[in-house]
């Protein structure tokens, strides 16, 4: 899946200066749920709360619970770490934000990616960090940006919760692309589109 990073640039800029400002207690209105929803793509959740206690393995090897590293407004990103294409875009992107975004993270905001790909390791996911924490140039406490990897079940169960579909394809995956915001208490307030097809 080859894709372009298109105006990530000033909407993440502008997700980030405004994480500190979202309504505890947002609602949200859906339309009418379409009868079948395609095989890739993001289905909105806008207003639900993920499971907080979906266990990942950490790039340490750590054991974690999701609401152990949701505990202040959080970027989340769902890719996988082999991708070639789209997710670095993504997580560059995001990291070239960071980097000159004012809100600090650790104090203001937290990070989590976390990967789709069941055979991902948390030797990789180690790897993953140190690249994209050296290219937002900026110090991260250690808990500030973590990059996850998990069995099928709890991967299913984030991918569920937050309306991300993707599915195996010959040379790896296809999946949708962006970020979404989460609050402490686990709600989806924002979902976030920075490359485009």
């Amino acid at each position: 899946m080859r894709c372009r990073l298109a105006h990530a640039t000033p909407l993440i800029k502008i997700i980030l200066s405004l994480l500190l400002f979202i309504p505890a207690g947002i609602t949200v209105s859906f339309s009418e749920v379409p009868e079948k929803l395609p095989e890739v793509g993001i289905h909105e959740k806008l207003g639900d709360i993920i499971p907080m206690d979906i266990p990942f393995t950490d790039e340490q090897g750590r054991r974690v619970m999701l609401g152990e590293l949701v505990t202040k407004p959080t970027v989340l990103s769902l890719v996988y770490y082999s991708c070639s294409h789209t997710c670095p875009l993504l997580l560059s992107g995001l990291a070239e934000v960071i980097s000159a975004a004012e809100p600090e993270p650790g104090k203001d905001y937290s990070v989590v990616t976390i990967s789709f790909d069941e055979t991902d390791s948390p030797a990789v996911a180690a790897q993953k960090k140190k690249d994209y924490i050296r290219a937002a140039r900026r110090v991260f406490p250690e808990r500030s940006w973590n990059f996850l990897t998990g069995d099928k079940e709890a991967i299913s169960k984030i991918a569920t919760a937050t309306g991300f579909r993707f599915k195996r394809s010959p040379n790896g995956f296809s999946h949708p692309v962006g970020l979404m915001v989460i609050s402490p208490q686990g709600k989806i307030t924002r979902y976030l589109y920075g490359v485009t097809h």
